[in-house]
Parts: C-alpha cells; sequence; structure tokens
C-alpha cells in the first residue's frame, strides 16, 4: 500500500497540532522519510524531515517537508510543494521522524500479513482480526445474502474497551439492529462509500460503509463503526484499502449464480456506460478471459472495436440475437447492445493481425445483412474501450456519408477526411481561404489555373512532372506558375501543406454540395411546355405566341413553322434564329439571326 500525502497529514494531526503552508502537494504514494540538511538538492515528490532553521528558503520542486521547531516565516503562496509545521517549539526532529517510520512500517507490516493471509485463502475472520489492531474499532462484514459474516463486539480488555471479534452467534445479534440490515437492503447498488447513523448498532456515531461489487455482481458490504472511539480521518482512508482486500477474498470463496459472474463482457459494458470499474475487476475478467484462450492453445492479443448498424430502415431480428451471431462469428470476441448499434469489441492470438482477420470473416456477413461497420484501431488498454467506441462509430457515420457502396469502414482510412472536416471548427470552408486563393479558384478563362496547382502540389512541386502530366512545356508551366504565386504562397511547407488542405476541403462532398445549392439558391425551375398549334394570324418571320392559348414562357415562338434557340425558321429558307433567355428576368437577353452563306 502506498501512503498518500493526505493519509500522513491525517495521522500526523490526530497526534500532533499541524499547520499547513506552501501550495499544496499531491501524490498517490509518498517515499520513506529523509532527513535535509541545508543546501542538500531537493527532489521532486520526495519526503523530508527538517528542523525549521534548516529549511530552505525556496523550493522549486514539488515534494514534502515534515518542519518541527519554531514557525517558519519564509512560506509563502510562491513555495513549490507543502510544508507541514508540527506546532510545538519542544518537538525534538528525530522523534518525529522516528514517529512518521513507525507509521509506515506499521503500514507495511499490515499489507504483507493481509498479502500473505490472501495467498492462503484464509477466512475473511482471519483478514479482520488482522486489521483489529490498525483501526481499533468495531467491523462488521455482511454477503450479498446480507447474512452476517463477521461482527465484532466491545468488551473489557485490561480495563479499557476493545473491539474483540464475536466468535458465536445464531441469530443476529443484539448490536445489529433491523436498522442496520434495512440500511443495507436499500443501499447495496450504491458503488461510493456511504454514511449513516444507526441506532442500536451506534446511535451516536457515524457508521462507514462500502459495499462491494465484482462487476455487476454485489458481493456484500464493509462497515466500520465507532464502538470504541471516535473515527479519525486516517480511517475512511484506509478502509478503502482494506474494503478492497474483503472483496478479493470473498470473491474467491463465495458463490455466486453465474449470471453475476464479473465476465470481460461485463466489464466492457460498465466502460460503455462510463460506470467505474476497479483494476481487480478488470484483472478478474482478463484472467477468466486468457484460461478461455490458453484452452484453445492461443494467447491474448490486441483489441479492436467495431460499431455495427443496418443499413436498412426495418429492422427485422432483435439485437441480442445479431450480438450473438456475431460472437460466434469472432471468437474472443464481445458483442453488446449499445444506443441503437451494435458493439462488439474483438481480438485474436498474440502476433496475428487482428484487422486483417476481422475484416476477412466480417465482410461477407455484413453484405448478406446489409449492414454497415466502422473498426477502430488496435488497443490494450480496457480502460480506454469507450474512446475507441467513439472513434469506430464517428469512423462508421462518416463512411456512411463519402462512400456508401462500402460495408466496413477502417479508421485508418477515413482519419484524414475526420481531421479535414473538423479543422475548419465553426467556420464555413469558404471562410477560411485566403483572398489569393479564393481568386484562383474562381479565375475564368482558357486556363485552369486551379488544377495546375493541384497537380504541382501532387507532384511535390516537381514542374517537369507537372509539365508532363499537363501535355505542356516546361516554359509555359513556369509561366503558370508565376501567376499562380502572385496569388498564394508556396514558399515554406507550411504554406504548402494548408493550400493542400483547401484543396481536400473543397474536393470533399459535403462541401461541393454545399457549394452548388447556394449556386442554384433563387434560381426558378425550368418549365416545360409543348409546342403550339400553327397558326396562320401569326405574321411569318414575327416572335409571337397562338392567340388565346394563354401560354406564357422564357423561350419565345417564331412564325407558324419556325423554332426557336437554333432551329430553322419559316420566314425565309435557311435562315436559322439563336434566342438566349434569363430565367429570372424572363426576357430575351440577346437575339442573333445568320443566314445560310455565314
Amino acid at each position: 500500500m502506498r501512503i498518500s500525502a493526505q493519509l500522513l497529514y491525517s495521522y500526523l494531526s490526530e497526534h500532533y497540532p499541524i499547520v499547513r503552508l506552501g501550495q499544496g502537494f499531491q501524490s498517490d504514494g509518498l517515499p520513506l522519510p529523509m532527513f535535509y540538511s541545508r543546501g542538500a538538492e531537493i527532489k521532486k515528490g520526495a519526503l523530508y524531515v527538517v528542523r525549521t532553521q534548516d529549511l530552505p528558503q525556496n523550493s522549486n520542486a514539488d515534494c514534502l517537508f515534515l518542519c518541527a521547531g519554531n514557525r517558519p516565516a519564509h512560506i509563502g503562496a510562491v513555495w513549490r510543494g507543502e510544508v507541514l509545521y508540527i506546532d510545538r517549539r519542544e518537538m525534538d526532529v528525530f522523534a518525529l521522524f522516528n514517529f512518521v517510520i513507525g507509521f509506515f512500517d506499521r503500514t507495511a507490516s499490515w499489507e504483507r500479513a493481509m498479502e500473505e493471509l490472501l495467498s492462503r485463502d484464509a477466512p475473511v475472520k482471519e483478514l479482520v482480526r488482522a486489521s483489529l489492531p490498525l483501526f481499533g474499532n468495531c467491523i462488521t462484514i455482511t454477503d450479498y445474502n446480507l447474512r452476517i459474516l463477521v461482527n465484532c463486539a466491545v468488551e473489557e480488555s485490561g480495563g479499557r474497551p476493545a473491539a474483540v471479534i464475536s466468535e458465536q452467534f445464531d441469530r443476529v445479534p443484539d448490536e445489529i439492529s433491523m436498522t442496520f440490515l434495512n440500511t443495507h437492503r436499500q443501499r447495496s447498488h450504491f458503488r461510493e462509500p456511504y454514511t449513516y447513523k444507526g441506532q442500536r448498532l451506534n446511535p451516536e456515531g457515524d457508521n462507514y460503509c462500502i459495499n462491494l461489487h465484482l462487476g455487476s455482481a454485489y458481493l456484500g458490504t464493509c462497515t466500520l463503526w465507532d464502538g470504541v472511539r471516535p473515527m479519525r480521518e486516517s480511517d475512511y482512508i484506509l478502509f478503502q484499502q482494506f474494503a478492497s482486500y474483503i472483496r478479493r477474498a470473498i470473491s474467491a470463496q463465495s458463490r455466486i449464480a453465474p449470471d453475476q459472474l464479473v465476465t470481460i463482457k461485463s466489464i466492457l459494458s460498465d466502460l460503455l456506460q462510463s460506470f467505474p470499474v476497479s483494476r481487480e475487476e478488470l484483472q478478474w475478467a482478463l484472467d477468466l478471459q486468457q484460461k478461455n484462450m490458453e484452452l484453445q492453445g492461443v494467447s491474448l492479443g490486441c483489441w479492436h472495436c467495431l460499431v455495427i448498424r443496418s443499413a436498412s430502415k426495418n429492422k427485422t431480428l432483435p439485437e441480442e440475437y445479431l450480438c450473438t451471431s456475431l460472437e460466434n462469428m469472432l471468437p474472443y470476441s464481445t458483442a453488446i447492445a449499445y444506443e441503437g448499434v451494435m458493439v462488439c469489441y474483438c481480438t485474436v492470438s498474440q502476433g496475428a493481425d487482428c484487422e486483417e482477420a476481422v475484416c476477412r470473416r466480417l465482410t461477407p456477413y455484413l453484405g448478406d445483412m446489409n449492414f454497415r461497420a466502422g473498426i477502430s484501431t488496435p488497443f490494450q488498454d480496457i480502460f480506454k474501450a469507450r474512446d475507441y467506441y467513439l472513434q469506430a462509430k464517428a469512423i462508421l457515420e462518416m463512411g456512411c456519408e463519402l462512400s456508401r457502396e462500402q460495408y466496413l469502414y477502417r479508421f485508418a482510412d477515413y482519419i484524414l477526411p475526420y481531421m479535414l472536416r473538423r479543422c475548419p471548427g465553426a467556420f464555413e470552408v469558404d471562410k477560411i481561404l485566403l483572398p489569393g486563393l479564393e481568386a484562383l479558384r474562381t479565375l475564368e478563362g482558357s486556363v485552369d489555373y486551379w488544377d495546375t496547382l493541384r497537380r504541382y502540389l501532387d507532384n511535390e512541386c516537381n514542374a517537369s512532372k507537372t509539365a508532363q502530366d499537363l501535355f505542356l512545356h516546361r516554359s509555359s508551366l513556369l509561366l503558370r506558375l508565376e501567376k499562380i504565386k502572385a496569388l498564394v504562397p508556396l514558399d515554406t511547407p507550411e504554406q504548402r501543406l494548408y493550400l493542400r488542405m483547401c484543396i481536400a476541403l473543397l474536393d470533399m462532398p459535403e462541401t461541393k454540395s454545399r457549394r452548388n445549392r447556394r449556386r442554384n439558391c433563387g434560381r426558378l425551375p425550368a418549365r416545360r411546355c409543348s409546342r403550339p398549334a400553327a397558326s396562320s394570324s401569326l405574321p411569318t418571320g414575327t416572335p409571337g405566341r397562338p392567340p388565346g392559348s394563354g401560354w406564357a414562357s422564357p423561350r419565345a415562338w417564331t412564325a407558324p413553322g419556325s423554332w426557336a434557340r437554333g432551329f430553322p425558321c419559316a420566314s425565309s429558307p435557311g435562315t436559322w434564329s439563336a434566342t438566349s433567355w434569363s430565367s429570372s428576368r424572363r426576357r430575351p437577353s440577346s437575339r442573333a439571326t445568320c443566314s445560310s452563306g455565314t
């Protein structure tokens, strides 16, 4: 067990008046204390015992000092780390050092004793008996049926009250009231420690309870109650470590229903829903998975996350059935129905290409079922299972938009479009283009400068290769490049990277569709019409419409038998008429006629 700074402070404050100075120091584990002498090197994360007069004037390292003697006056908010000052002038620094060393030794010996008891599958009662001297208070342990496994009573020992284990009780002891049992029955689903005031168990003080869970299974509850002395702050910290030992002991000795056993599936389900999972639970589940794979002669490898969704709106099969079929198809996999999709975590033996193996097996199945799937990159840390679920889900959504004919989308294949889609942020793509680049894109003429820039960048600024691709002379290409460089910068790698990203962004399908919608905004839809019947009332060669027909169109009709927009007119043989109309203004914008001799 690693002693934290908070645990050491709590233990010292129970015996001495403590003043905390400095910015503060947070550490999960402190090393053994050392004496500090003036001018010595200060190490980060260390624990020093020092006299007040030898305390350094300034500390740039994040460490913890235990100080005895006169109160230091130069410790301010800029002090890096923390100083715990024992507010006793007569306190000897060597006595303080021995006191701290004794606390480290006692905690380490308790940890060794608990590990030794667990290694030989000792009963839970033995673990409680070994922990009573450390806590000095009463402990009660119940199992998942609220049956009392261990209970402590208060007896006189040497004229002082002490907590001892009740060896014999055929019924619920008098100290354990119905309030105690009802409280645990109602709060057995709690995963965080909780405190309540008992009646007959502990009328005045607080009962500190920690529920024991292994995956989704409730194993029991550990309760620390102040039947002998008031609770200390360090008791709450140490009791959490004690509860982890009891969890390991009960899980190895109790019989739980098979559907409540912790498995890799229950662990992954909790991680997907952001529920807390302990290292002990994960290691338990991985050991079971490893044993199953070792029976088949394989070892546990890396993991991949698959997110699978139906491409059709009508779902004919339940998700639970589909998850089971996926687990049967992919060995050593776990499939879970979550948020309307199927989430499958699969692995293969070490040294094998998990992604290729999964794709070969899964692609025909996806095609037959009309499913689409996104697959994440490989990972080893199961605690990041939700992160890789979000990765596979994002690639599935993007792949369905960009390439609907595919069935399986790999994250590596779509990582660049994924990054490009998010790089503009809240801006439209047009808003991140430099003025020169926008002018180059909309430049009209016989030369396509935009395509020239694209090919030049694709060829890594190789002018000879670009001229060959464009079927140009090299000098002609250089003239184009001079005009391009006058509008956009091409000198540094960062500038060329920016241009390549802008070109890729403008080539994305959603960008093209938005540009087309803006281009067509305000235009009237084309109207289909039939050719009116010939009428002799219309003068020959005069544009008009049949009388009384009520027909209106942006296109004008000429004399009977004549057609508009480049069709032969009846006014004179061999004469052509061409008319261009503006759809928004409904009037001809240009009119031209040509004879057969031109």
